[in-house]
């Protein structure tokens, strides 16, 4: 590929990239729910870029994608085990496995850290100016991690 069409490129992706996780995070905050007409054509992208721009083979990607929905499905398995009810969406483990999808699987464990640590501080600061206990919607903070560490990698802070 020609360096300008290149970079070309890469700001449509990371337009649409972009465009998507707001959407499916301003969804979520909204509804609570991370539709899949939105998550599936995103996730399916990925396969179509090439290979120079997401650094990863096919067979990384379809691990990512397993590693973030199996990851997320099971500790929704465990939470319901302990508390008899749903903790967190399949949106959400669609979501994480779509990260998977752009980035590899040794980069969720970063995308989960951020999203994890900016959750919680949204949780603490909600719980002290409302003194509530509701859940908060996770998608915006997978997002906000999955963003995150895509711009880390396409500038080359963070190789994995």
């Amino acid at each position: 590929m020609i360096v300008g069409q290149a970079e070309s490129y890469l700001f449509f992706v990371n337009f649409m990239l972009c465009m998507s996780l707001a959407y499916l995070s301003y969804r979520d905050i909204t509804a609570r729910l991370l539709p899949n007409r939105v998550i599936y054509p995103l996730t399916l992208l990925a396969f179509f870029l090439p290979r120079e721009l997401i650094m990863l083979s096919y067979t990384d990607q379809l691990v990512g994608i397993l590693c973030g929905l199996s990851f997320i499905a099971a500790i929704d398995a465990i939470y319901q085990k302990l508390r008899d009810r749903p903790g967190i969406g399949m949106g959400d483990a669609k979501l994480f496995g779509c990260a998977g999808a752009y980035l590899g699987p040794l980069a969720l464990p970063y995308v989960l850290v951020i999203a994890l640590c900016s959750g919680i501080i949204v949780w603490l600061l909600n719980k002290k100016r409302h003194n509530t206990q509701d859940a908060i919607p996770f998608g915006p903070f997978l997002a906000l991690g999955f963003i995150i560490i895509w711009f880390l990698s396409q500038r080359g802070t963070l190789s994995l």
